[in-house]
């Protein structure tokens, strides 16, 4: 059983693939967590809808490993859940960075997103663009790139139409 201290008190959450921790979740006890434990009881937090834990889980490691990829993941993968769209951004570019030559289509993927989100269109056309020349033939790509360019079309239809009227 882990134990997580939060605002409201110490919760006890079931992991079955987690070590037994009965102590309340500090950086101490985080440290001596695995990358792989962190995501995991992250990833069964949400999951509970106990998103205040998870939040104080996901800041403690990464305060711990701020550039552990899989570190960095979860907690980009948290802020997006929460429309948190500027921390997603700035966890993915670290992602992107560690990632180097080797970004995967997943984290091109969530960054589009992500900046498509906060209307940084012209961002999102650049990062899909990369993309899409880096991974042509990754449908999921592929289907980004159609979705974006519909909506692109879309804007620019609504804008003829309200200078038209």
């Amino acid at each position: 059983m882990l134990a997580i201290q939060s605002a409201e008190g110490t919760q006890m959450v079931m992991t079955h693939a987690l070590p037994a921790l009965e102590e309340p979740i500090t950086q101490g006890v985080v440290g001596k967590m695995t990358p792989e434990q962190i995501r995991e009881t992250v990833a069964v937090l949400v999951q509970q809808n106990k998103m205040e834990i998870a939040n104080a889980l996901s800041e403690a490691a990464l305060a711990l490993h701020p550039q552990n990829e899989e570190v960095l993941v979860i907690a980009s993968l948290l802020a997006e859940s929460q429309a948190d769209w500027a921390k997603a951004e700035a966890l993915l570019v670290q992602v992107a960075q560690i990632q180097g030559n080797a970004v995967t289509p997943q984290t091109w993927l969530h960054l589009a997103k992500v900046l498509r989100c906060q209307d940084k269109n012209e961002d999102a056309a650049t990062v899909l663009d990369f993309a899409a020349e880096k991974y042509p033939d990754n449908d999921a790509i592929k289907a980004e790139c159609e979705s974006f360019m519909a909506f692109v079309i879309s804007q620019a239809e609504q804008s003829e139409q309200a200078i038209a009227a």
